[in-house]
């Protein structure tokens, strides 16, 4: 029946066949049947040379789909795509979140023309490696993306990136004057989609500059949870001792926000690791050891752990009165 709606040009006999071969290859796993469907839309003899390249190659054990992923179905599909579908593939692979076709066909204008995207787009539809969501919004199965994701190291993934950077950045350009809360979630995510961008592609200063910029106006909105993801994303992925050392600009702003927010929304475990995480790469009883104790105690106080919470804060106050640091 799956198959049936492909409406594939051959007869209902070869499509047995075919059926038979398929279901028995991937044990009637979606996307694997979904995109050998694709291949059958190209032909018979198309679609027997696919099945037969990954015959007999395949367990498809369940724990094991990277494996699988990448040495057989995928490899085959990826083989038979021509570069400027790569292309394509490649750049939609780098988005943080579905876009519309008329959105990927500006952000990827300067590496293919309409035709090449158009073309393209309706060659990847046909070969099941596009989801397209309501308002025309496309995206990739997670095991597509992770698929092209790892097939190349950071620095060739670096151009897809910064056009989607840049294509943010026009809309950033153009609401930057008017940031406040009573933005949108939708206006918002043109900062949080390219701050995720940024740390994919392993900017970590403009990162924290992005969030930084976003932070204040996004939290007074009450999209707490959105500054949590990338926040979480971004010192999940930094280095902190690196940051710490060369004092990255808002690090310790974003930080404070950080473990603050996990605080309130009682992430108690997560707001103690970054806590400890932030002790064991300050040097000595600094200024920075200071944002420990504050922070700290404040987490120790919502837990209503008093007696822990005071002893923390009075180490603070004796550190202050005790030394020439400024409380900021």
């Amino acid at each position: 029946e799956l198959f049936e709606k492909y409406k594939i040009g051959i007869s209902k006999t070869q499509l047995k066949v075919i059926c038979d071969r398929a279901h028995k290859l991937t044990k009637g796993h979606p996307l694997w049947l979904n995109l050998i469907a694709g291949q059958a839309v190209r032909g018979v003899k198309t679609v027997n040379e696919f099945i037969a390249s990954i015959e007999n190659k395949s367990s498809f054990d369940e724990d094991d789909f990277s494996a699988i992923l990448s040495e057989k179905i995928l490899n085959e599909v990826w083989r038979s795509l021509n570069d400027k579908q790569k292309l394509l593939l490649r750049g939609i692979a780098e988005t943080v979140k579905p876009e519309k076709e008329e959105n990927l066909k500006t952000i990827l204008s300067s590496e293919l023309n309409t035709n090449q995207f158009n073309k393209g787009l309706r060659v990847l539809k046909n070969l099941n490696l596009l989801e397209t969501l309501s308002d025309n919004e496309i995206e990739l199965h997670p095991l597509v993306k992770e698929f092209i994701l790892t097939k190349y190291p950071n620095n060739e993934r670096s151009k897809f990136i910064t056009l989607l950077v840049q294509y943010y950045d026009r809309f950033i350009y153009v609401l930057k004057p008017k940031l406040n809360s009573h933005l949108s979630l939708k206006e918002f995510q043109n900062w949080t989609s390219k701050i995720e961008l940024q740390i994919n592609n392993n900017d970590f200063k403009n990162a924290l500059i992005s969030l930084q910029e976003v932070s204040s106006a996004i939290l007074m909105a009450g999209y707490s949870e959105e500054y949590l993801r990338v926040g979480e994303l971004l010192f999940g992925k930094i280095d902190w001792e690196m940051a710490i050392r060369d004092e990255y600009a808002y690090f310790d702003s974003q930080f404070i926000e950080l473990v603050s927010i996990q605080t309130q929304m009682g992430r108690y475990d997560s707001s103690n690791l970054n806590l400890e995480t932030f002790k064991s790469n300050i040097p000595g009883k600094s200024q920075k050891y200071l944002i420990y104790c504050s922070q700290m105690t404040y987490l120790l106080w919502y837990q209503e752990l008093f007696e822990k919470a005071i002893g923390v804060g009075e180490e603070g106050v004796y550190l202050l009165t005790e030394s020439n640091l400024t409380d900021n």
